[in-house]
């Protein structure tokens, strides 16, 4: 099963992620991430969060349909999006996409949410529509098909991160050595 969290991040093109949805994802509403899912006319499977940043109209309409609700207190110790990915987890979801994490009026918020990603042993995507971010399991090789013309950068959360063979980008990454706070793109 994969698993699609709406945040409350930015969002311009809404026939971008039309396209991505299939029929059989479990759809989750992290808190103002529900404003969304009502402009995609999607329901969600749950919607979570303290619902600080989504607005009464659309928290009242998704409360008089048939789905799960998990509120939580504003005064927390996790963001609402961390609560999301574990949600997700917790019910068997092999794949998680993340869309409207990025962009927004906070950039403290979108750097979070990027480096939450180091925290899971899950297969994340956090995608919108100019870039795709997720970590990297040393264990399995990263496939990108079909990106001529894109930009590959890589950006280390350990203290250092030791590239293996590469095949088809302009610059080789066999046997570099990045430290933390580095980048190569």
């Amino acid at each position: 099963m994969r698993g699609i969290l709406f945040c409350n991040g930015e969002i311009r093109d809404y026939g971008y992620y039309e396209s991505k949805i299939r029929p059989d994802d479990y759809i989750i509403a992290v808190d103002g991430g529900g404003r969304h899912c009502r402009a995609l006319s999607l329901i969600p499977s749950l919607a979570l969060g303290d619902f600080d940043s989504l607005p009464e109209d659309i928290y009242s309409f998704y409360r008089g349909k048939n789905i799960e609700f998990l509120e939580f207190p504003r005064e927390k110790d996790y963001i609402d999006l961390a609560l999301g990915i574990e949600e997700a987890i917790k019910r068997k979801c092999q794949e998680i996409v993340i869309y409207g994490a990025l962009g927004g009026p906070r950039v403290d918020m979108e750097i979070g949410n990027v480096l939450l990603l180091s925290l899971y042993d899950a297969d994340i995507l956090m995608e919108n529509e100019n870039s795709a971010i997720c970590c990297i399991d040393p264990a399995k090789p990263l496939v990108i098909e079909n990106r001529q013309g894109y930009y590959l950068s890589i950006l280390p959360l350990t203290s250092q991160l030791l590239t293996a063979d590469s095949e088809g980008l302009l610059y080789p990454l066999k046997d570099l050595c990045i430290n933390f706070g580095e980048t190569r793109g």
